[in-house]
């Protein structure tokens, strides 16, 4: 810096050091609820942290903009609505940050369960967001629980900050979902049901979509060596410890034109067959997906490629007969495979 004697023209220049530090690093959530009992006029605390030491920093907490005598911790317990300011002074810099949250009263956690075969679904009521746990899985956004195994299960609902404590319901799945697949699925001539792809367990084909009061006690499987017929809808179902589900997955069949079919196909390759480790595909055009499901048209394969040559562990498989599908450029071709 240059100081001048603005009489004698005189000056001197000389230096300083400036420092800069940041303020201290807090945050709270925006907002929160504090349970409240409107029985007893009873609430529970919320504890507002500001995850910072002790010890090095100086706290002031204020609620609605008046300093609350005493409250001077890097923490708070707070039992009434408002809301509620810290300010935070980093003890050797002198630099203050501030940070505020709202807190409102909330009711303790009211949730039910709809379950749908395998599907449960947790509707949660009250302000406020919510976490949700099956079992000792980890918790998750989503009310929703997909392909849940069948039999009792505990599911816990979590108030995301609140103090309301978690709440939980016991729940029972007792009927399997209808399997997965894809609705449209190609064929070509002579194929049968065997050949279709779906994931699920001991899979069973019908003619008609299940409906109240019709079970399989009423109708009879379609044999997997029912041929497939072109534009028709078949319905699968699955058997999980011995129930099937009474949902089932429709799947249109179309048939697949052999000309381009045999384009894409024409130099595929696969060996050995019968195969007791290793399976080797080969085609000269790229080929997208494998599927091999067994006879019970359970999937024990799926895999996205983009490769014209392809090998494939077969050595932890049972033996049997398996249906393997390959995918190129949208056409499909299912050839049949003996592990030995």
């Amino acid at each position: 810096v240059r100081v001048e004697n603005n009489t004698s023209g005189c000056f001197a220049i000389g230096s300083f050091y400036i420092r800069t530090t940041n303020p201290p690093s807090v945050y709270l959530p925006a907002n929160g609820q504090i349970c409240y009992d409107q029985t007893n006029s009873t609430a529970t605390p919320y504890s507002i942290n500001t995850n910072l030491p002790a010890n090095g920093y100086l706290f002031q907490w204020h609620k609605d903009s008046v300093i609350i005598a005493g409250a001077t911790g890097n923490s708070f317990s707070a039992t009434t609505e408002g809301t509620y300011t810290v300010s935070v002074e980093n003890s050797a810099t002198g630099c203050i940050a501030t940070a505020t949250i709202l807190l409102t009263y909330s009711n303790a956690v009211n949730a039910t369960a709809s379950i749908d075969d395998q599907t449960i679904t947790i509707n949660a009521a009250g302000p406020g967001n919510y976490q949700y746990q099956i079992d000792n899985e980890p918790a998750q956004s989503s009310n929703i629980f997909e392909n849940v195994t069948l039999g009792t299960h505990t599911i816990a609902v979590i108030p995301v900050n609140s103090s309301c404590f978690p709440m939980y319901l016991t729940v029972q799945v007792t009927t399997p979902s209808a399997p997965r697949g894809q609705s449209t699925q190609t064929f070509t001539q002579g194929q049968t049901l065997a050949n279709l792809v779906v994931n699920g367990q001991n899979i069973h084909w019908y003619a008609t979509p299940s409906a109240p009061g019709l079970t399989t006690t009423t109708q009879t499987p379609l044999p997997l060596t029912t041929v497939l017929t072109h534009n028709t809808t078949y319905y699968a179902s699955q058997t999980i410890n011995g129930i099937e589900s009474p949902d089932r997955l429709a799947v249109t069949v179309q048939l697949t034109a052999l000309g381009n079919e045999d384009f894409n196909f024409k130099k595929l390759a696969y060996y050995p067959n019968p195969v007791t480790t290793s399976l080797t595909i080969s085609n000269p055009e790229a080929f997208t997906g494998i599927t091999i499901s067994n006879l019970l048209g359970q999937i024990v394969f799926d895999r996205t490629v983009n490769t014209t040559l392809h090998e494939i562990d077969f050595s932890n498989l049972s033996k049997g007969i398996y249906m393997v599908r390959i995918s190129i450029n949208n056409q499909i071709k299912t050839f049949k495979i003996v592990k030995e």
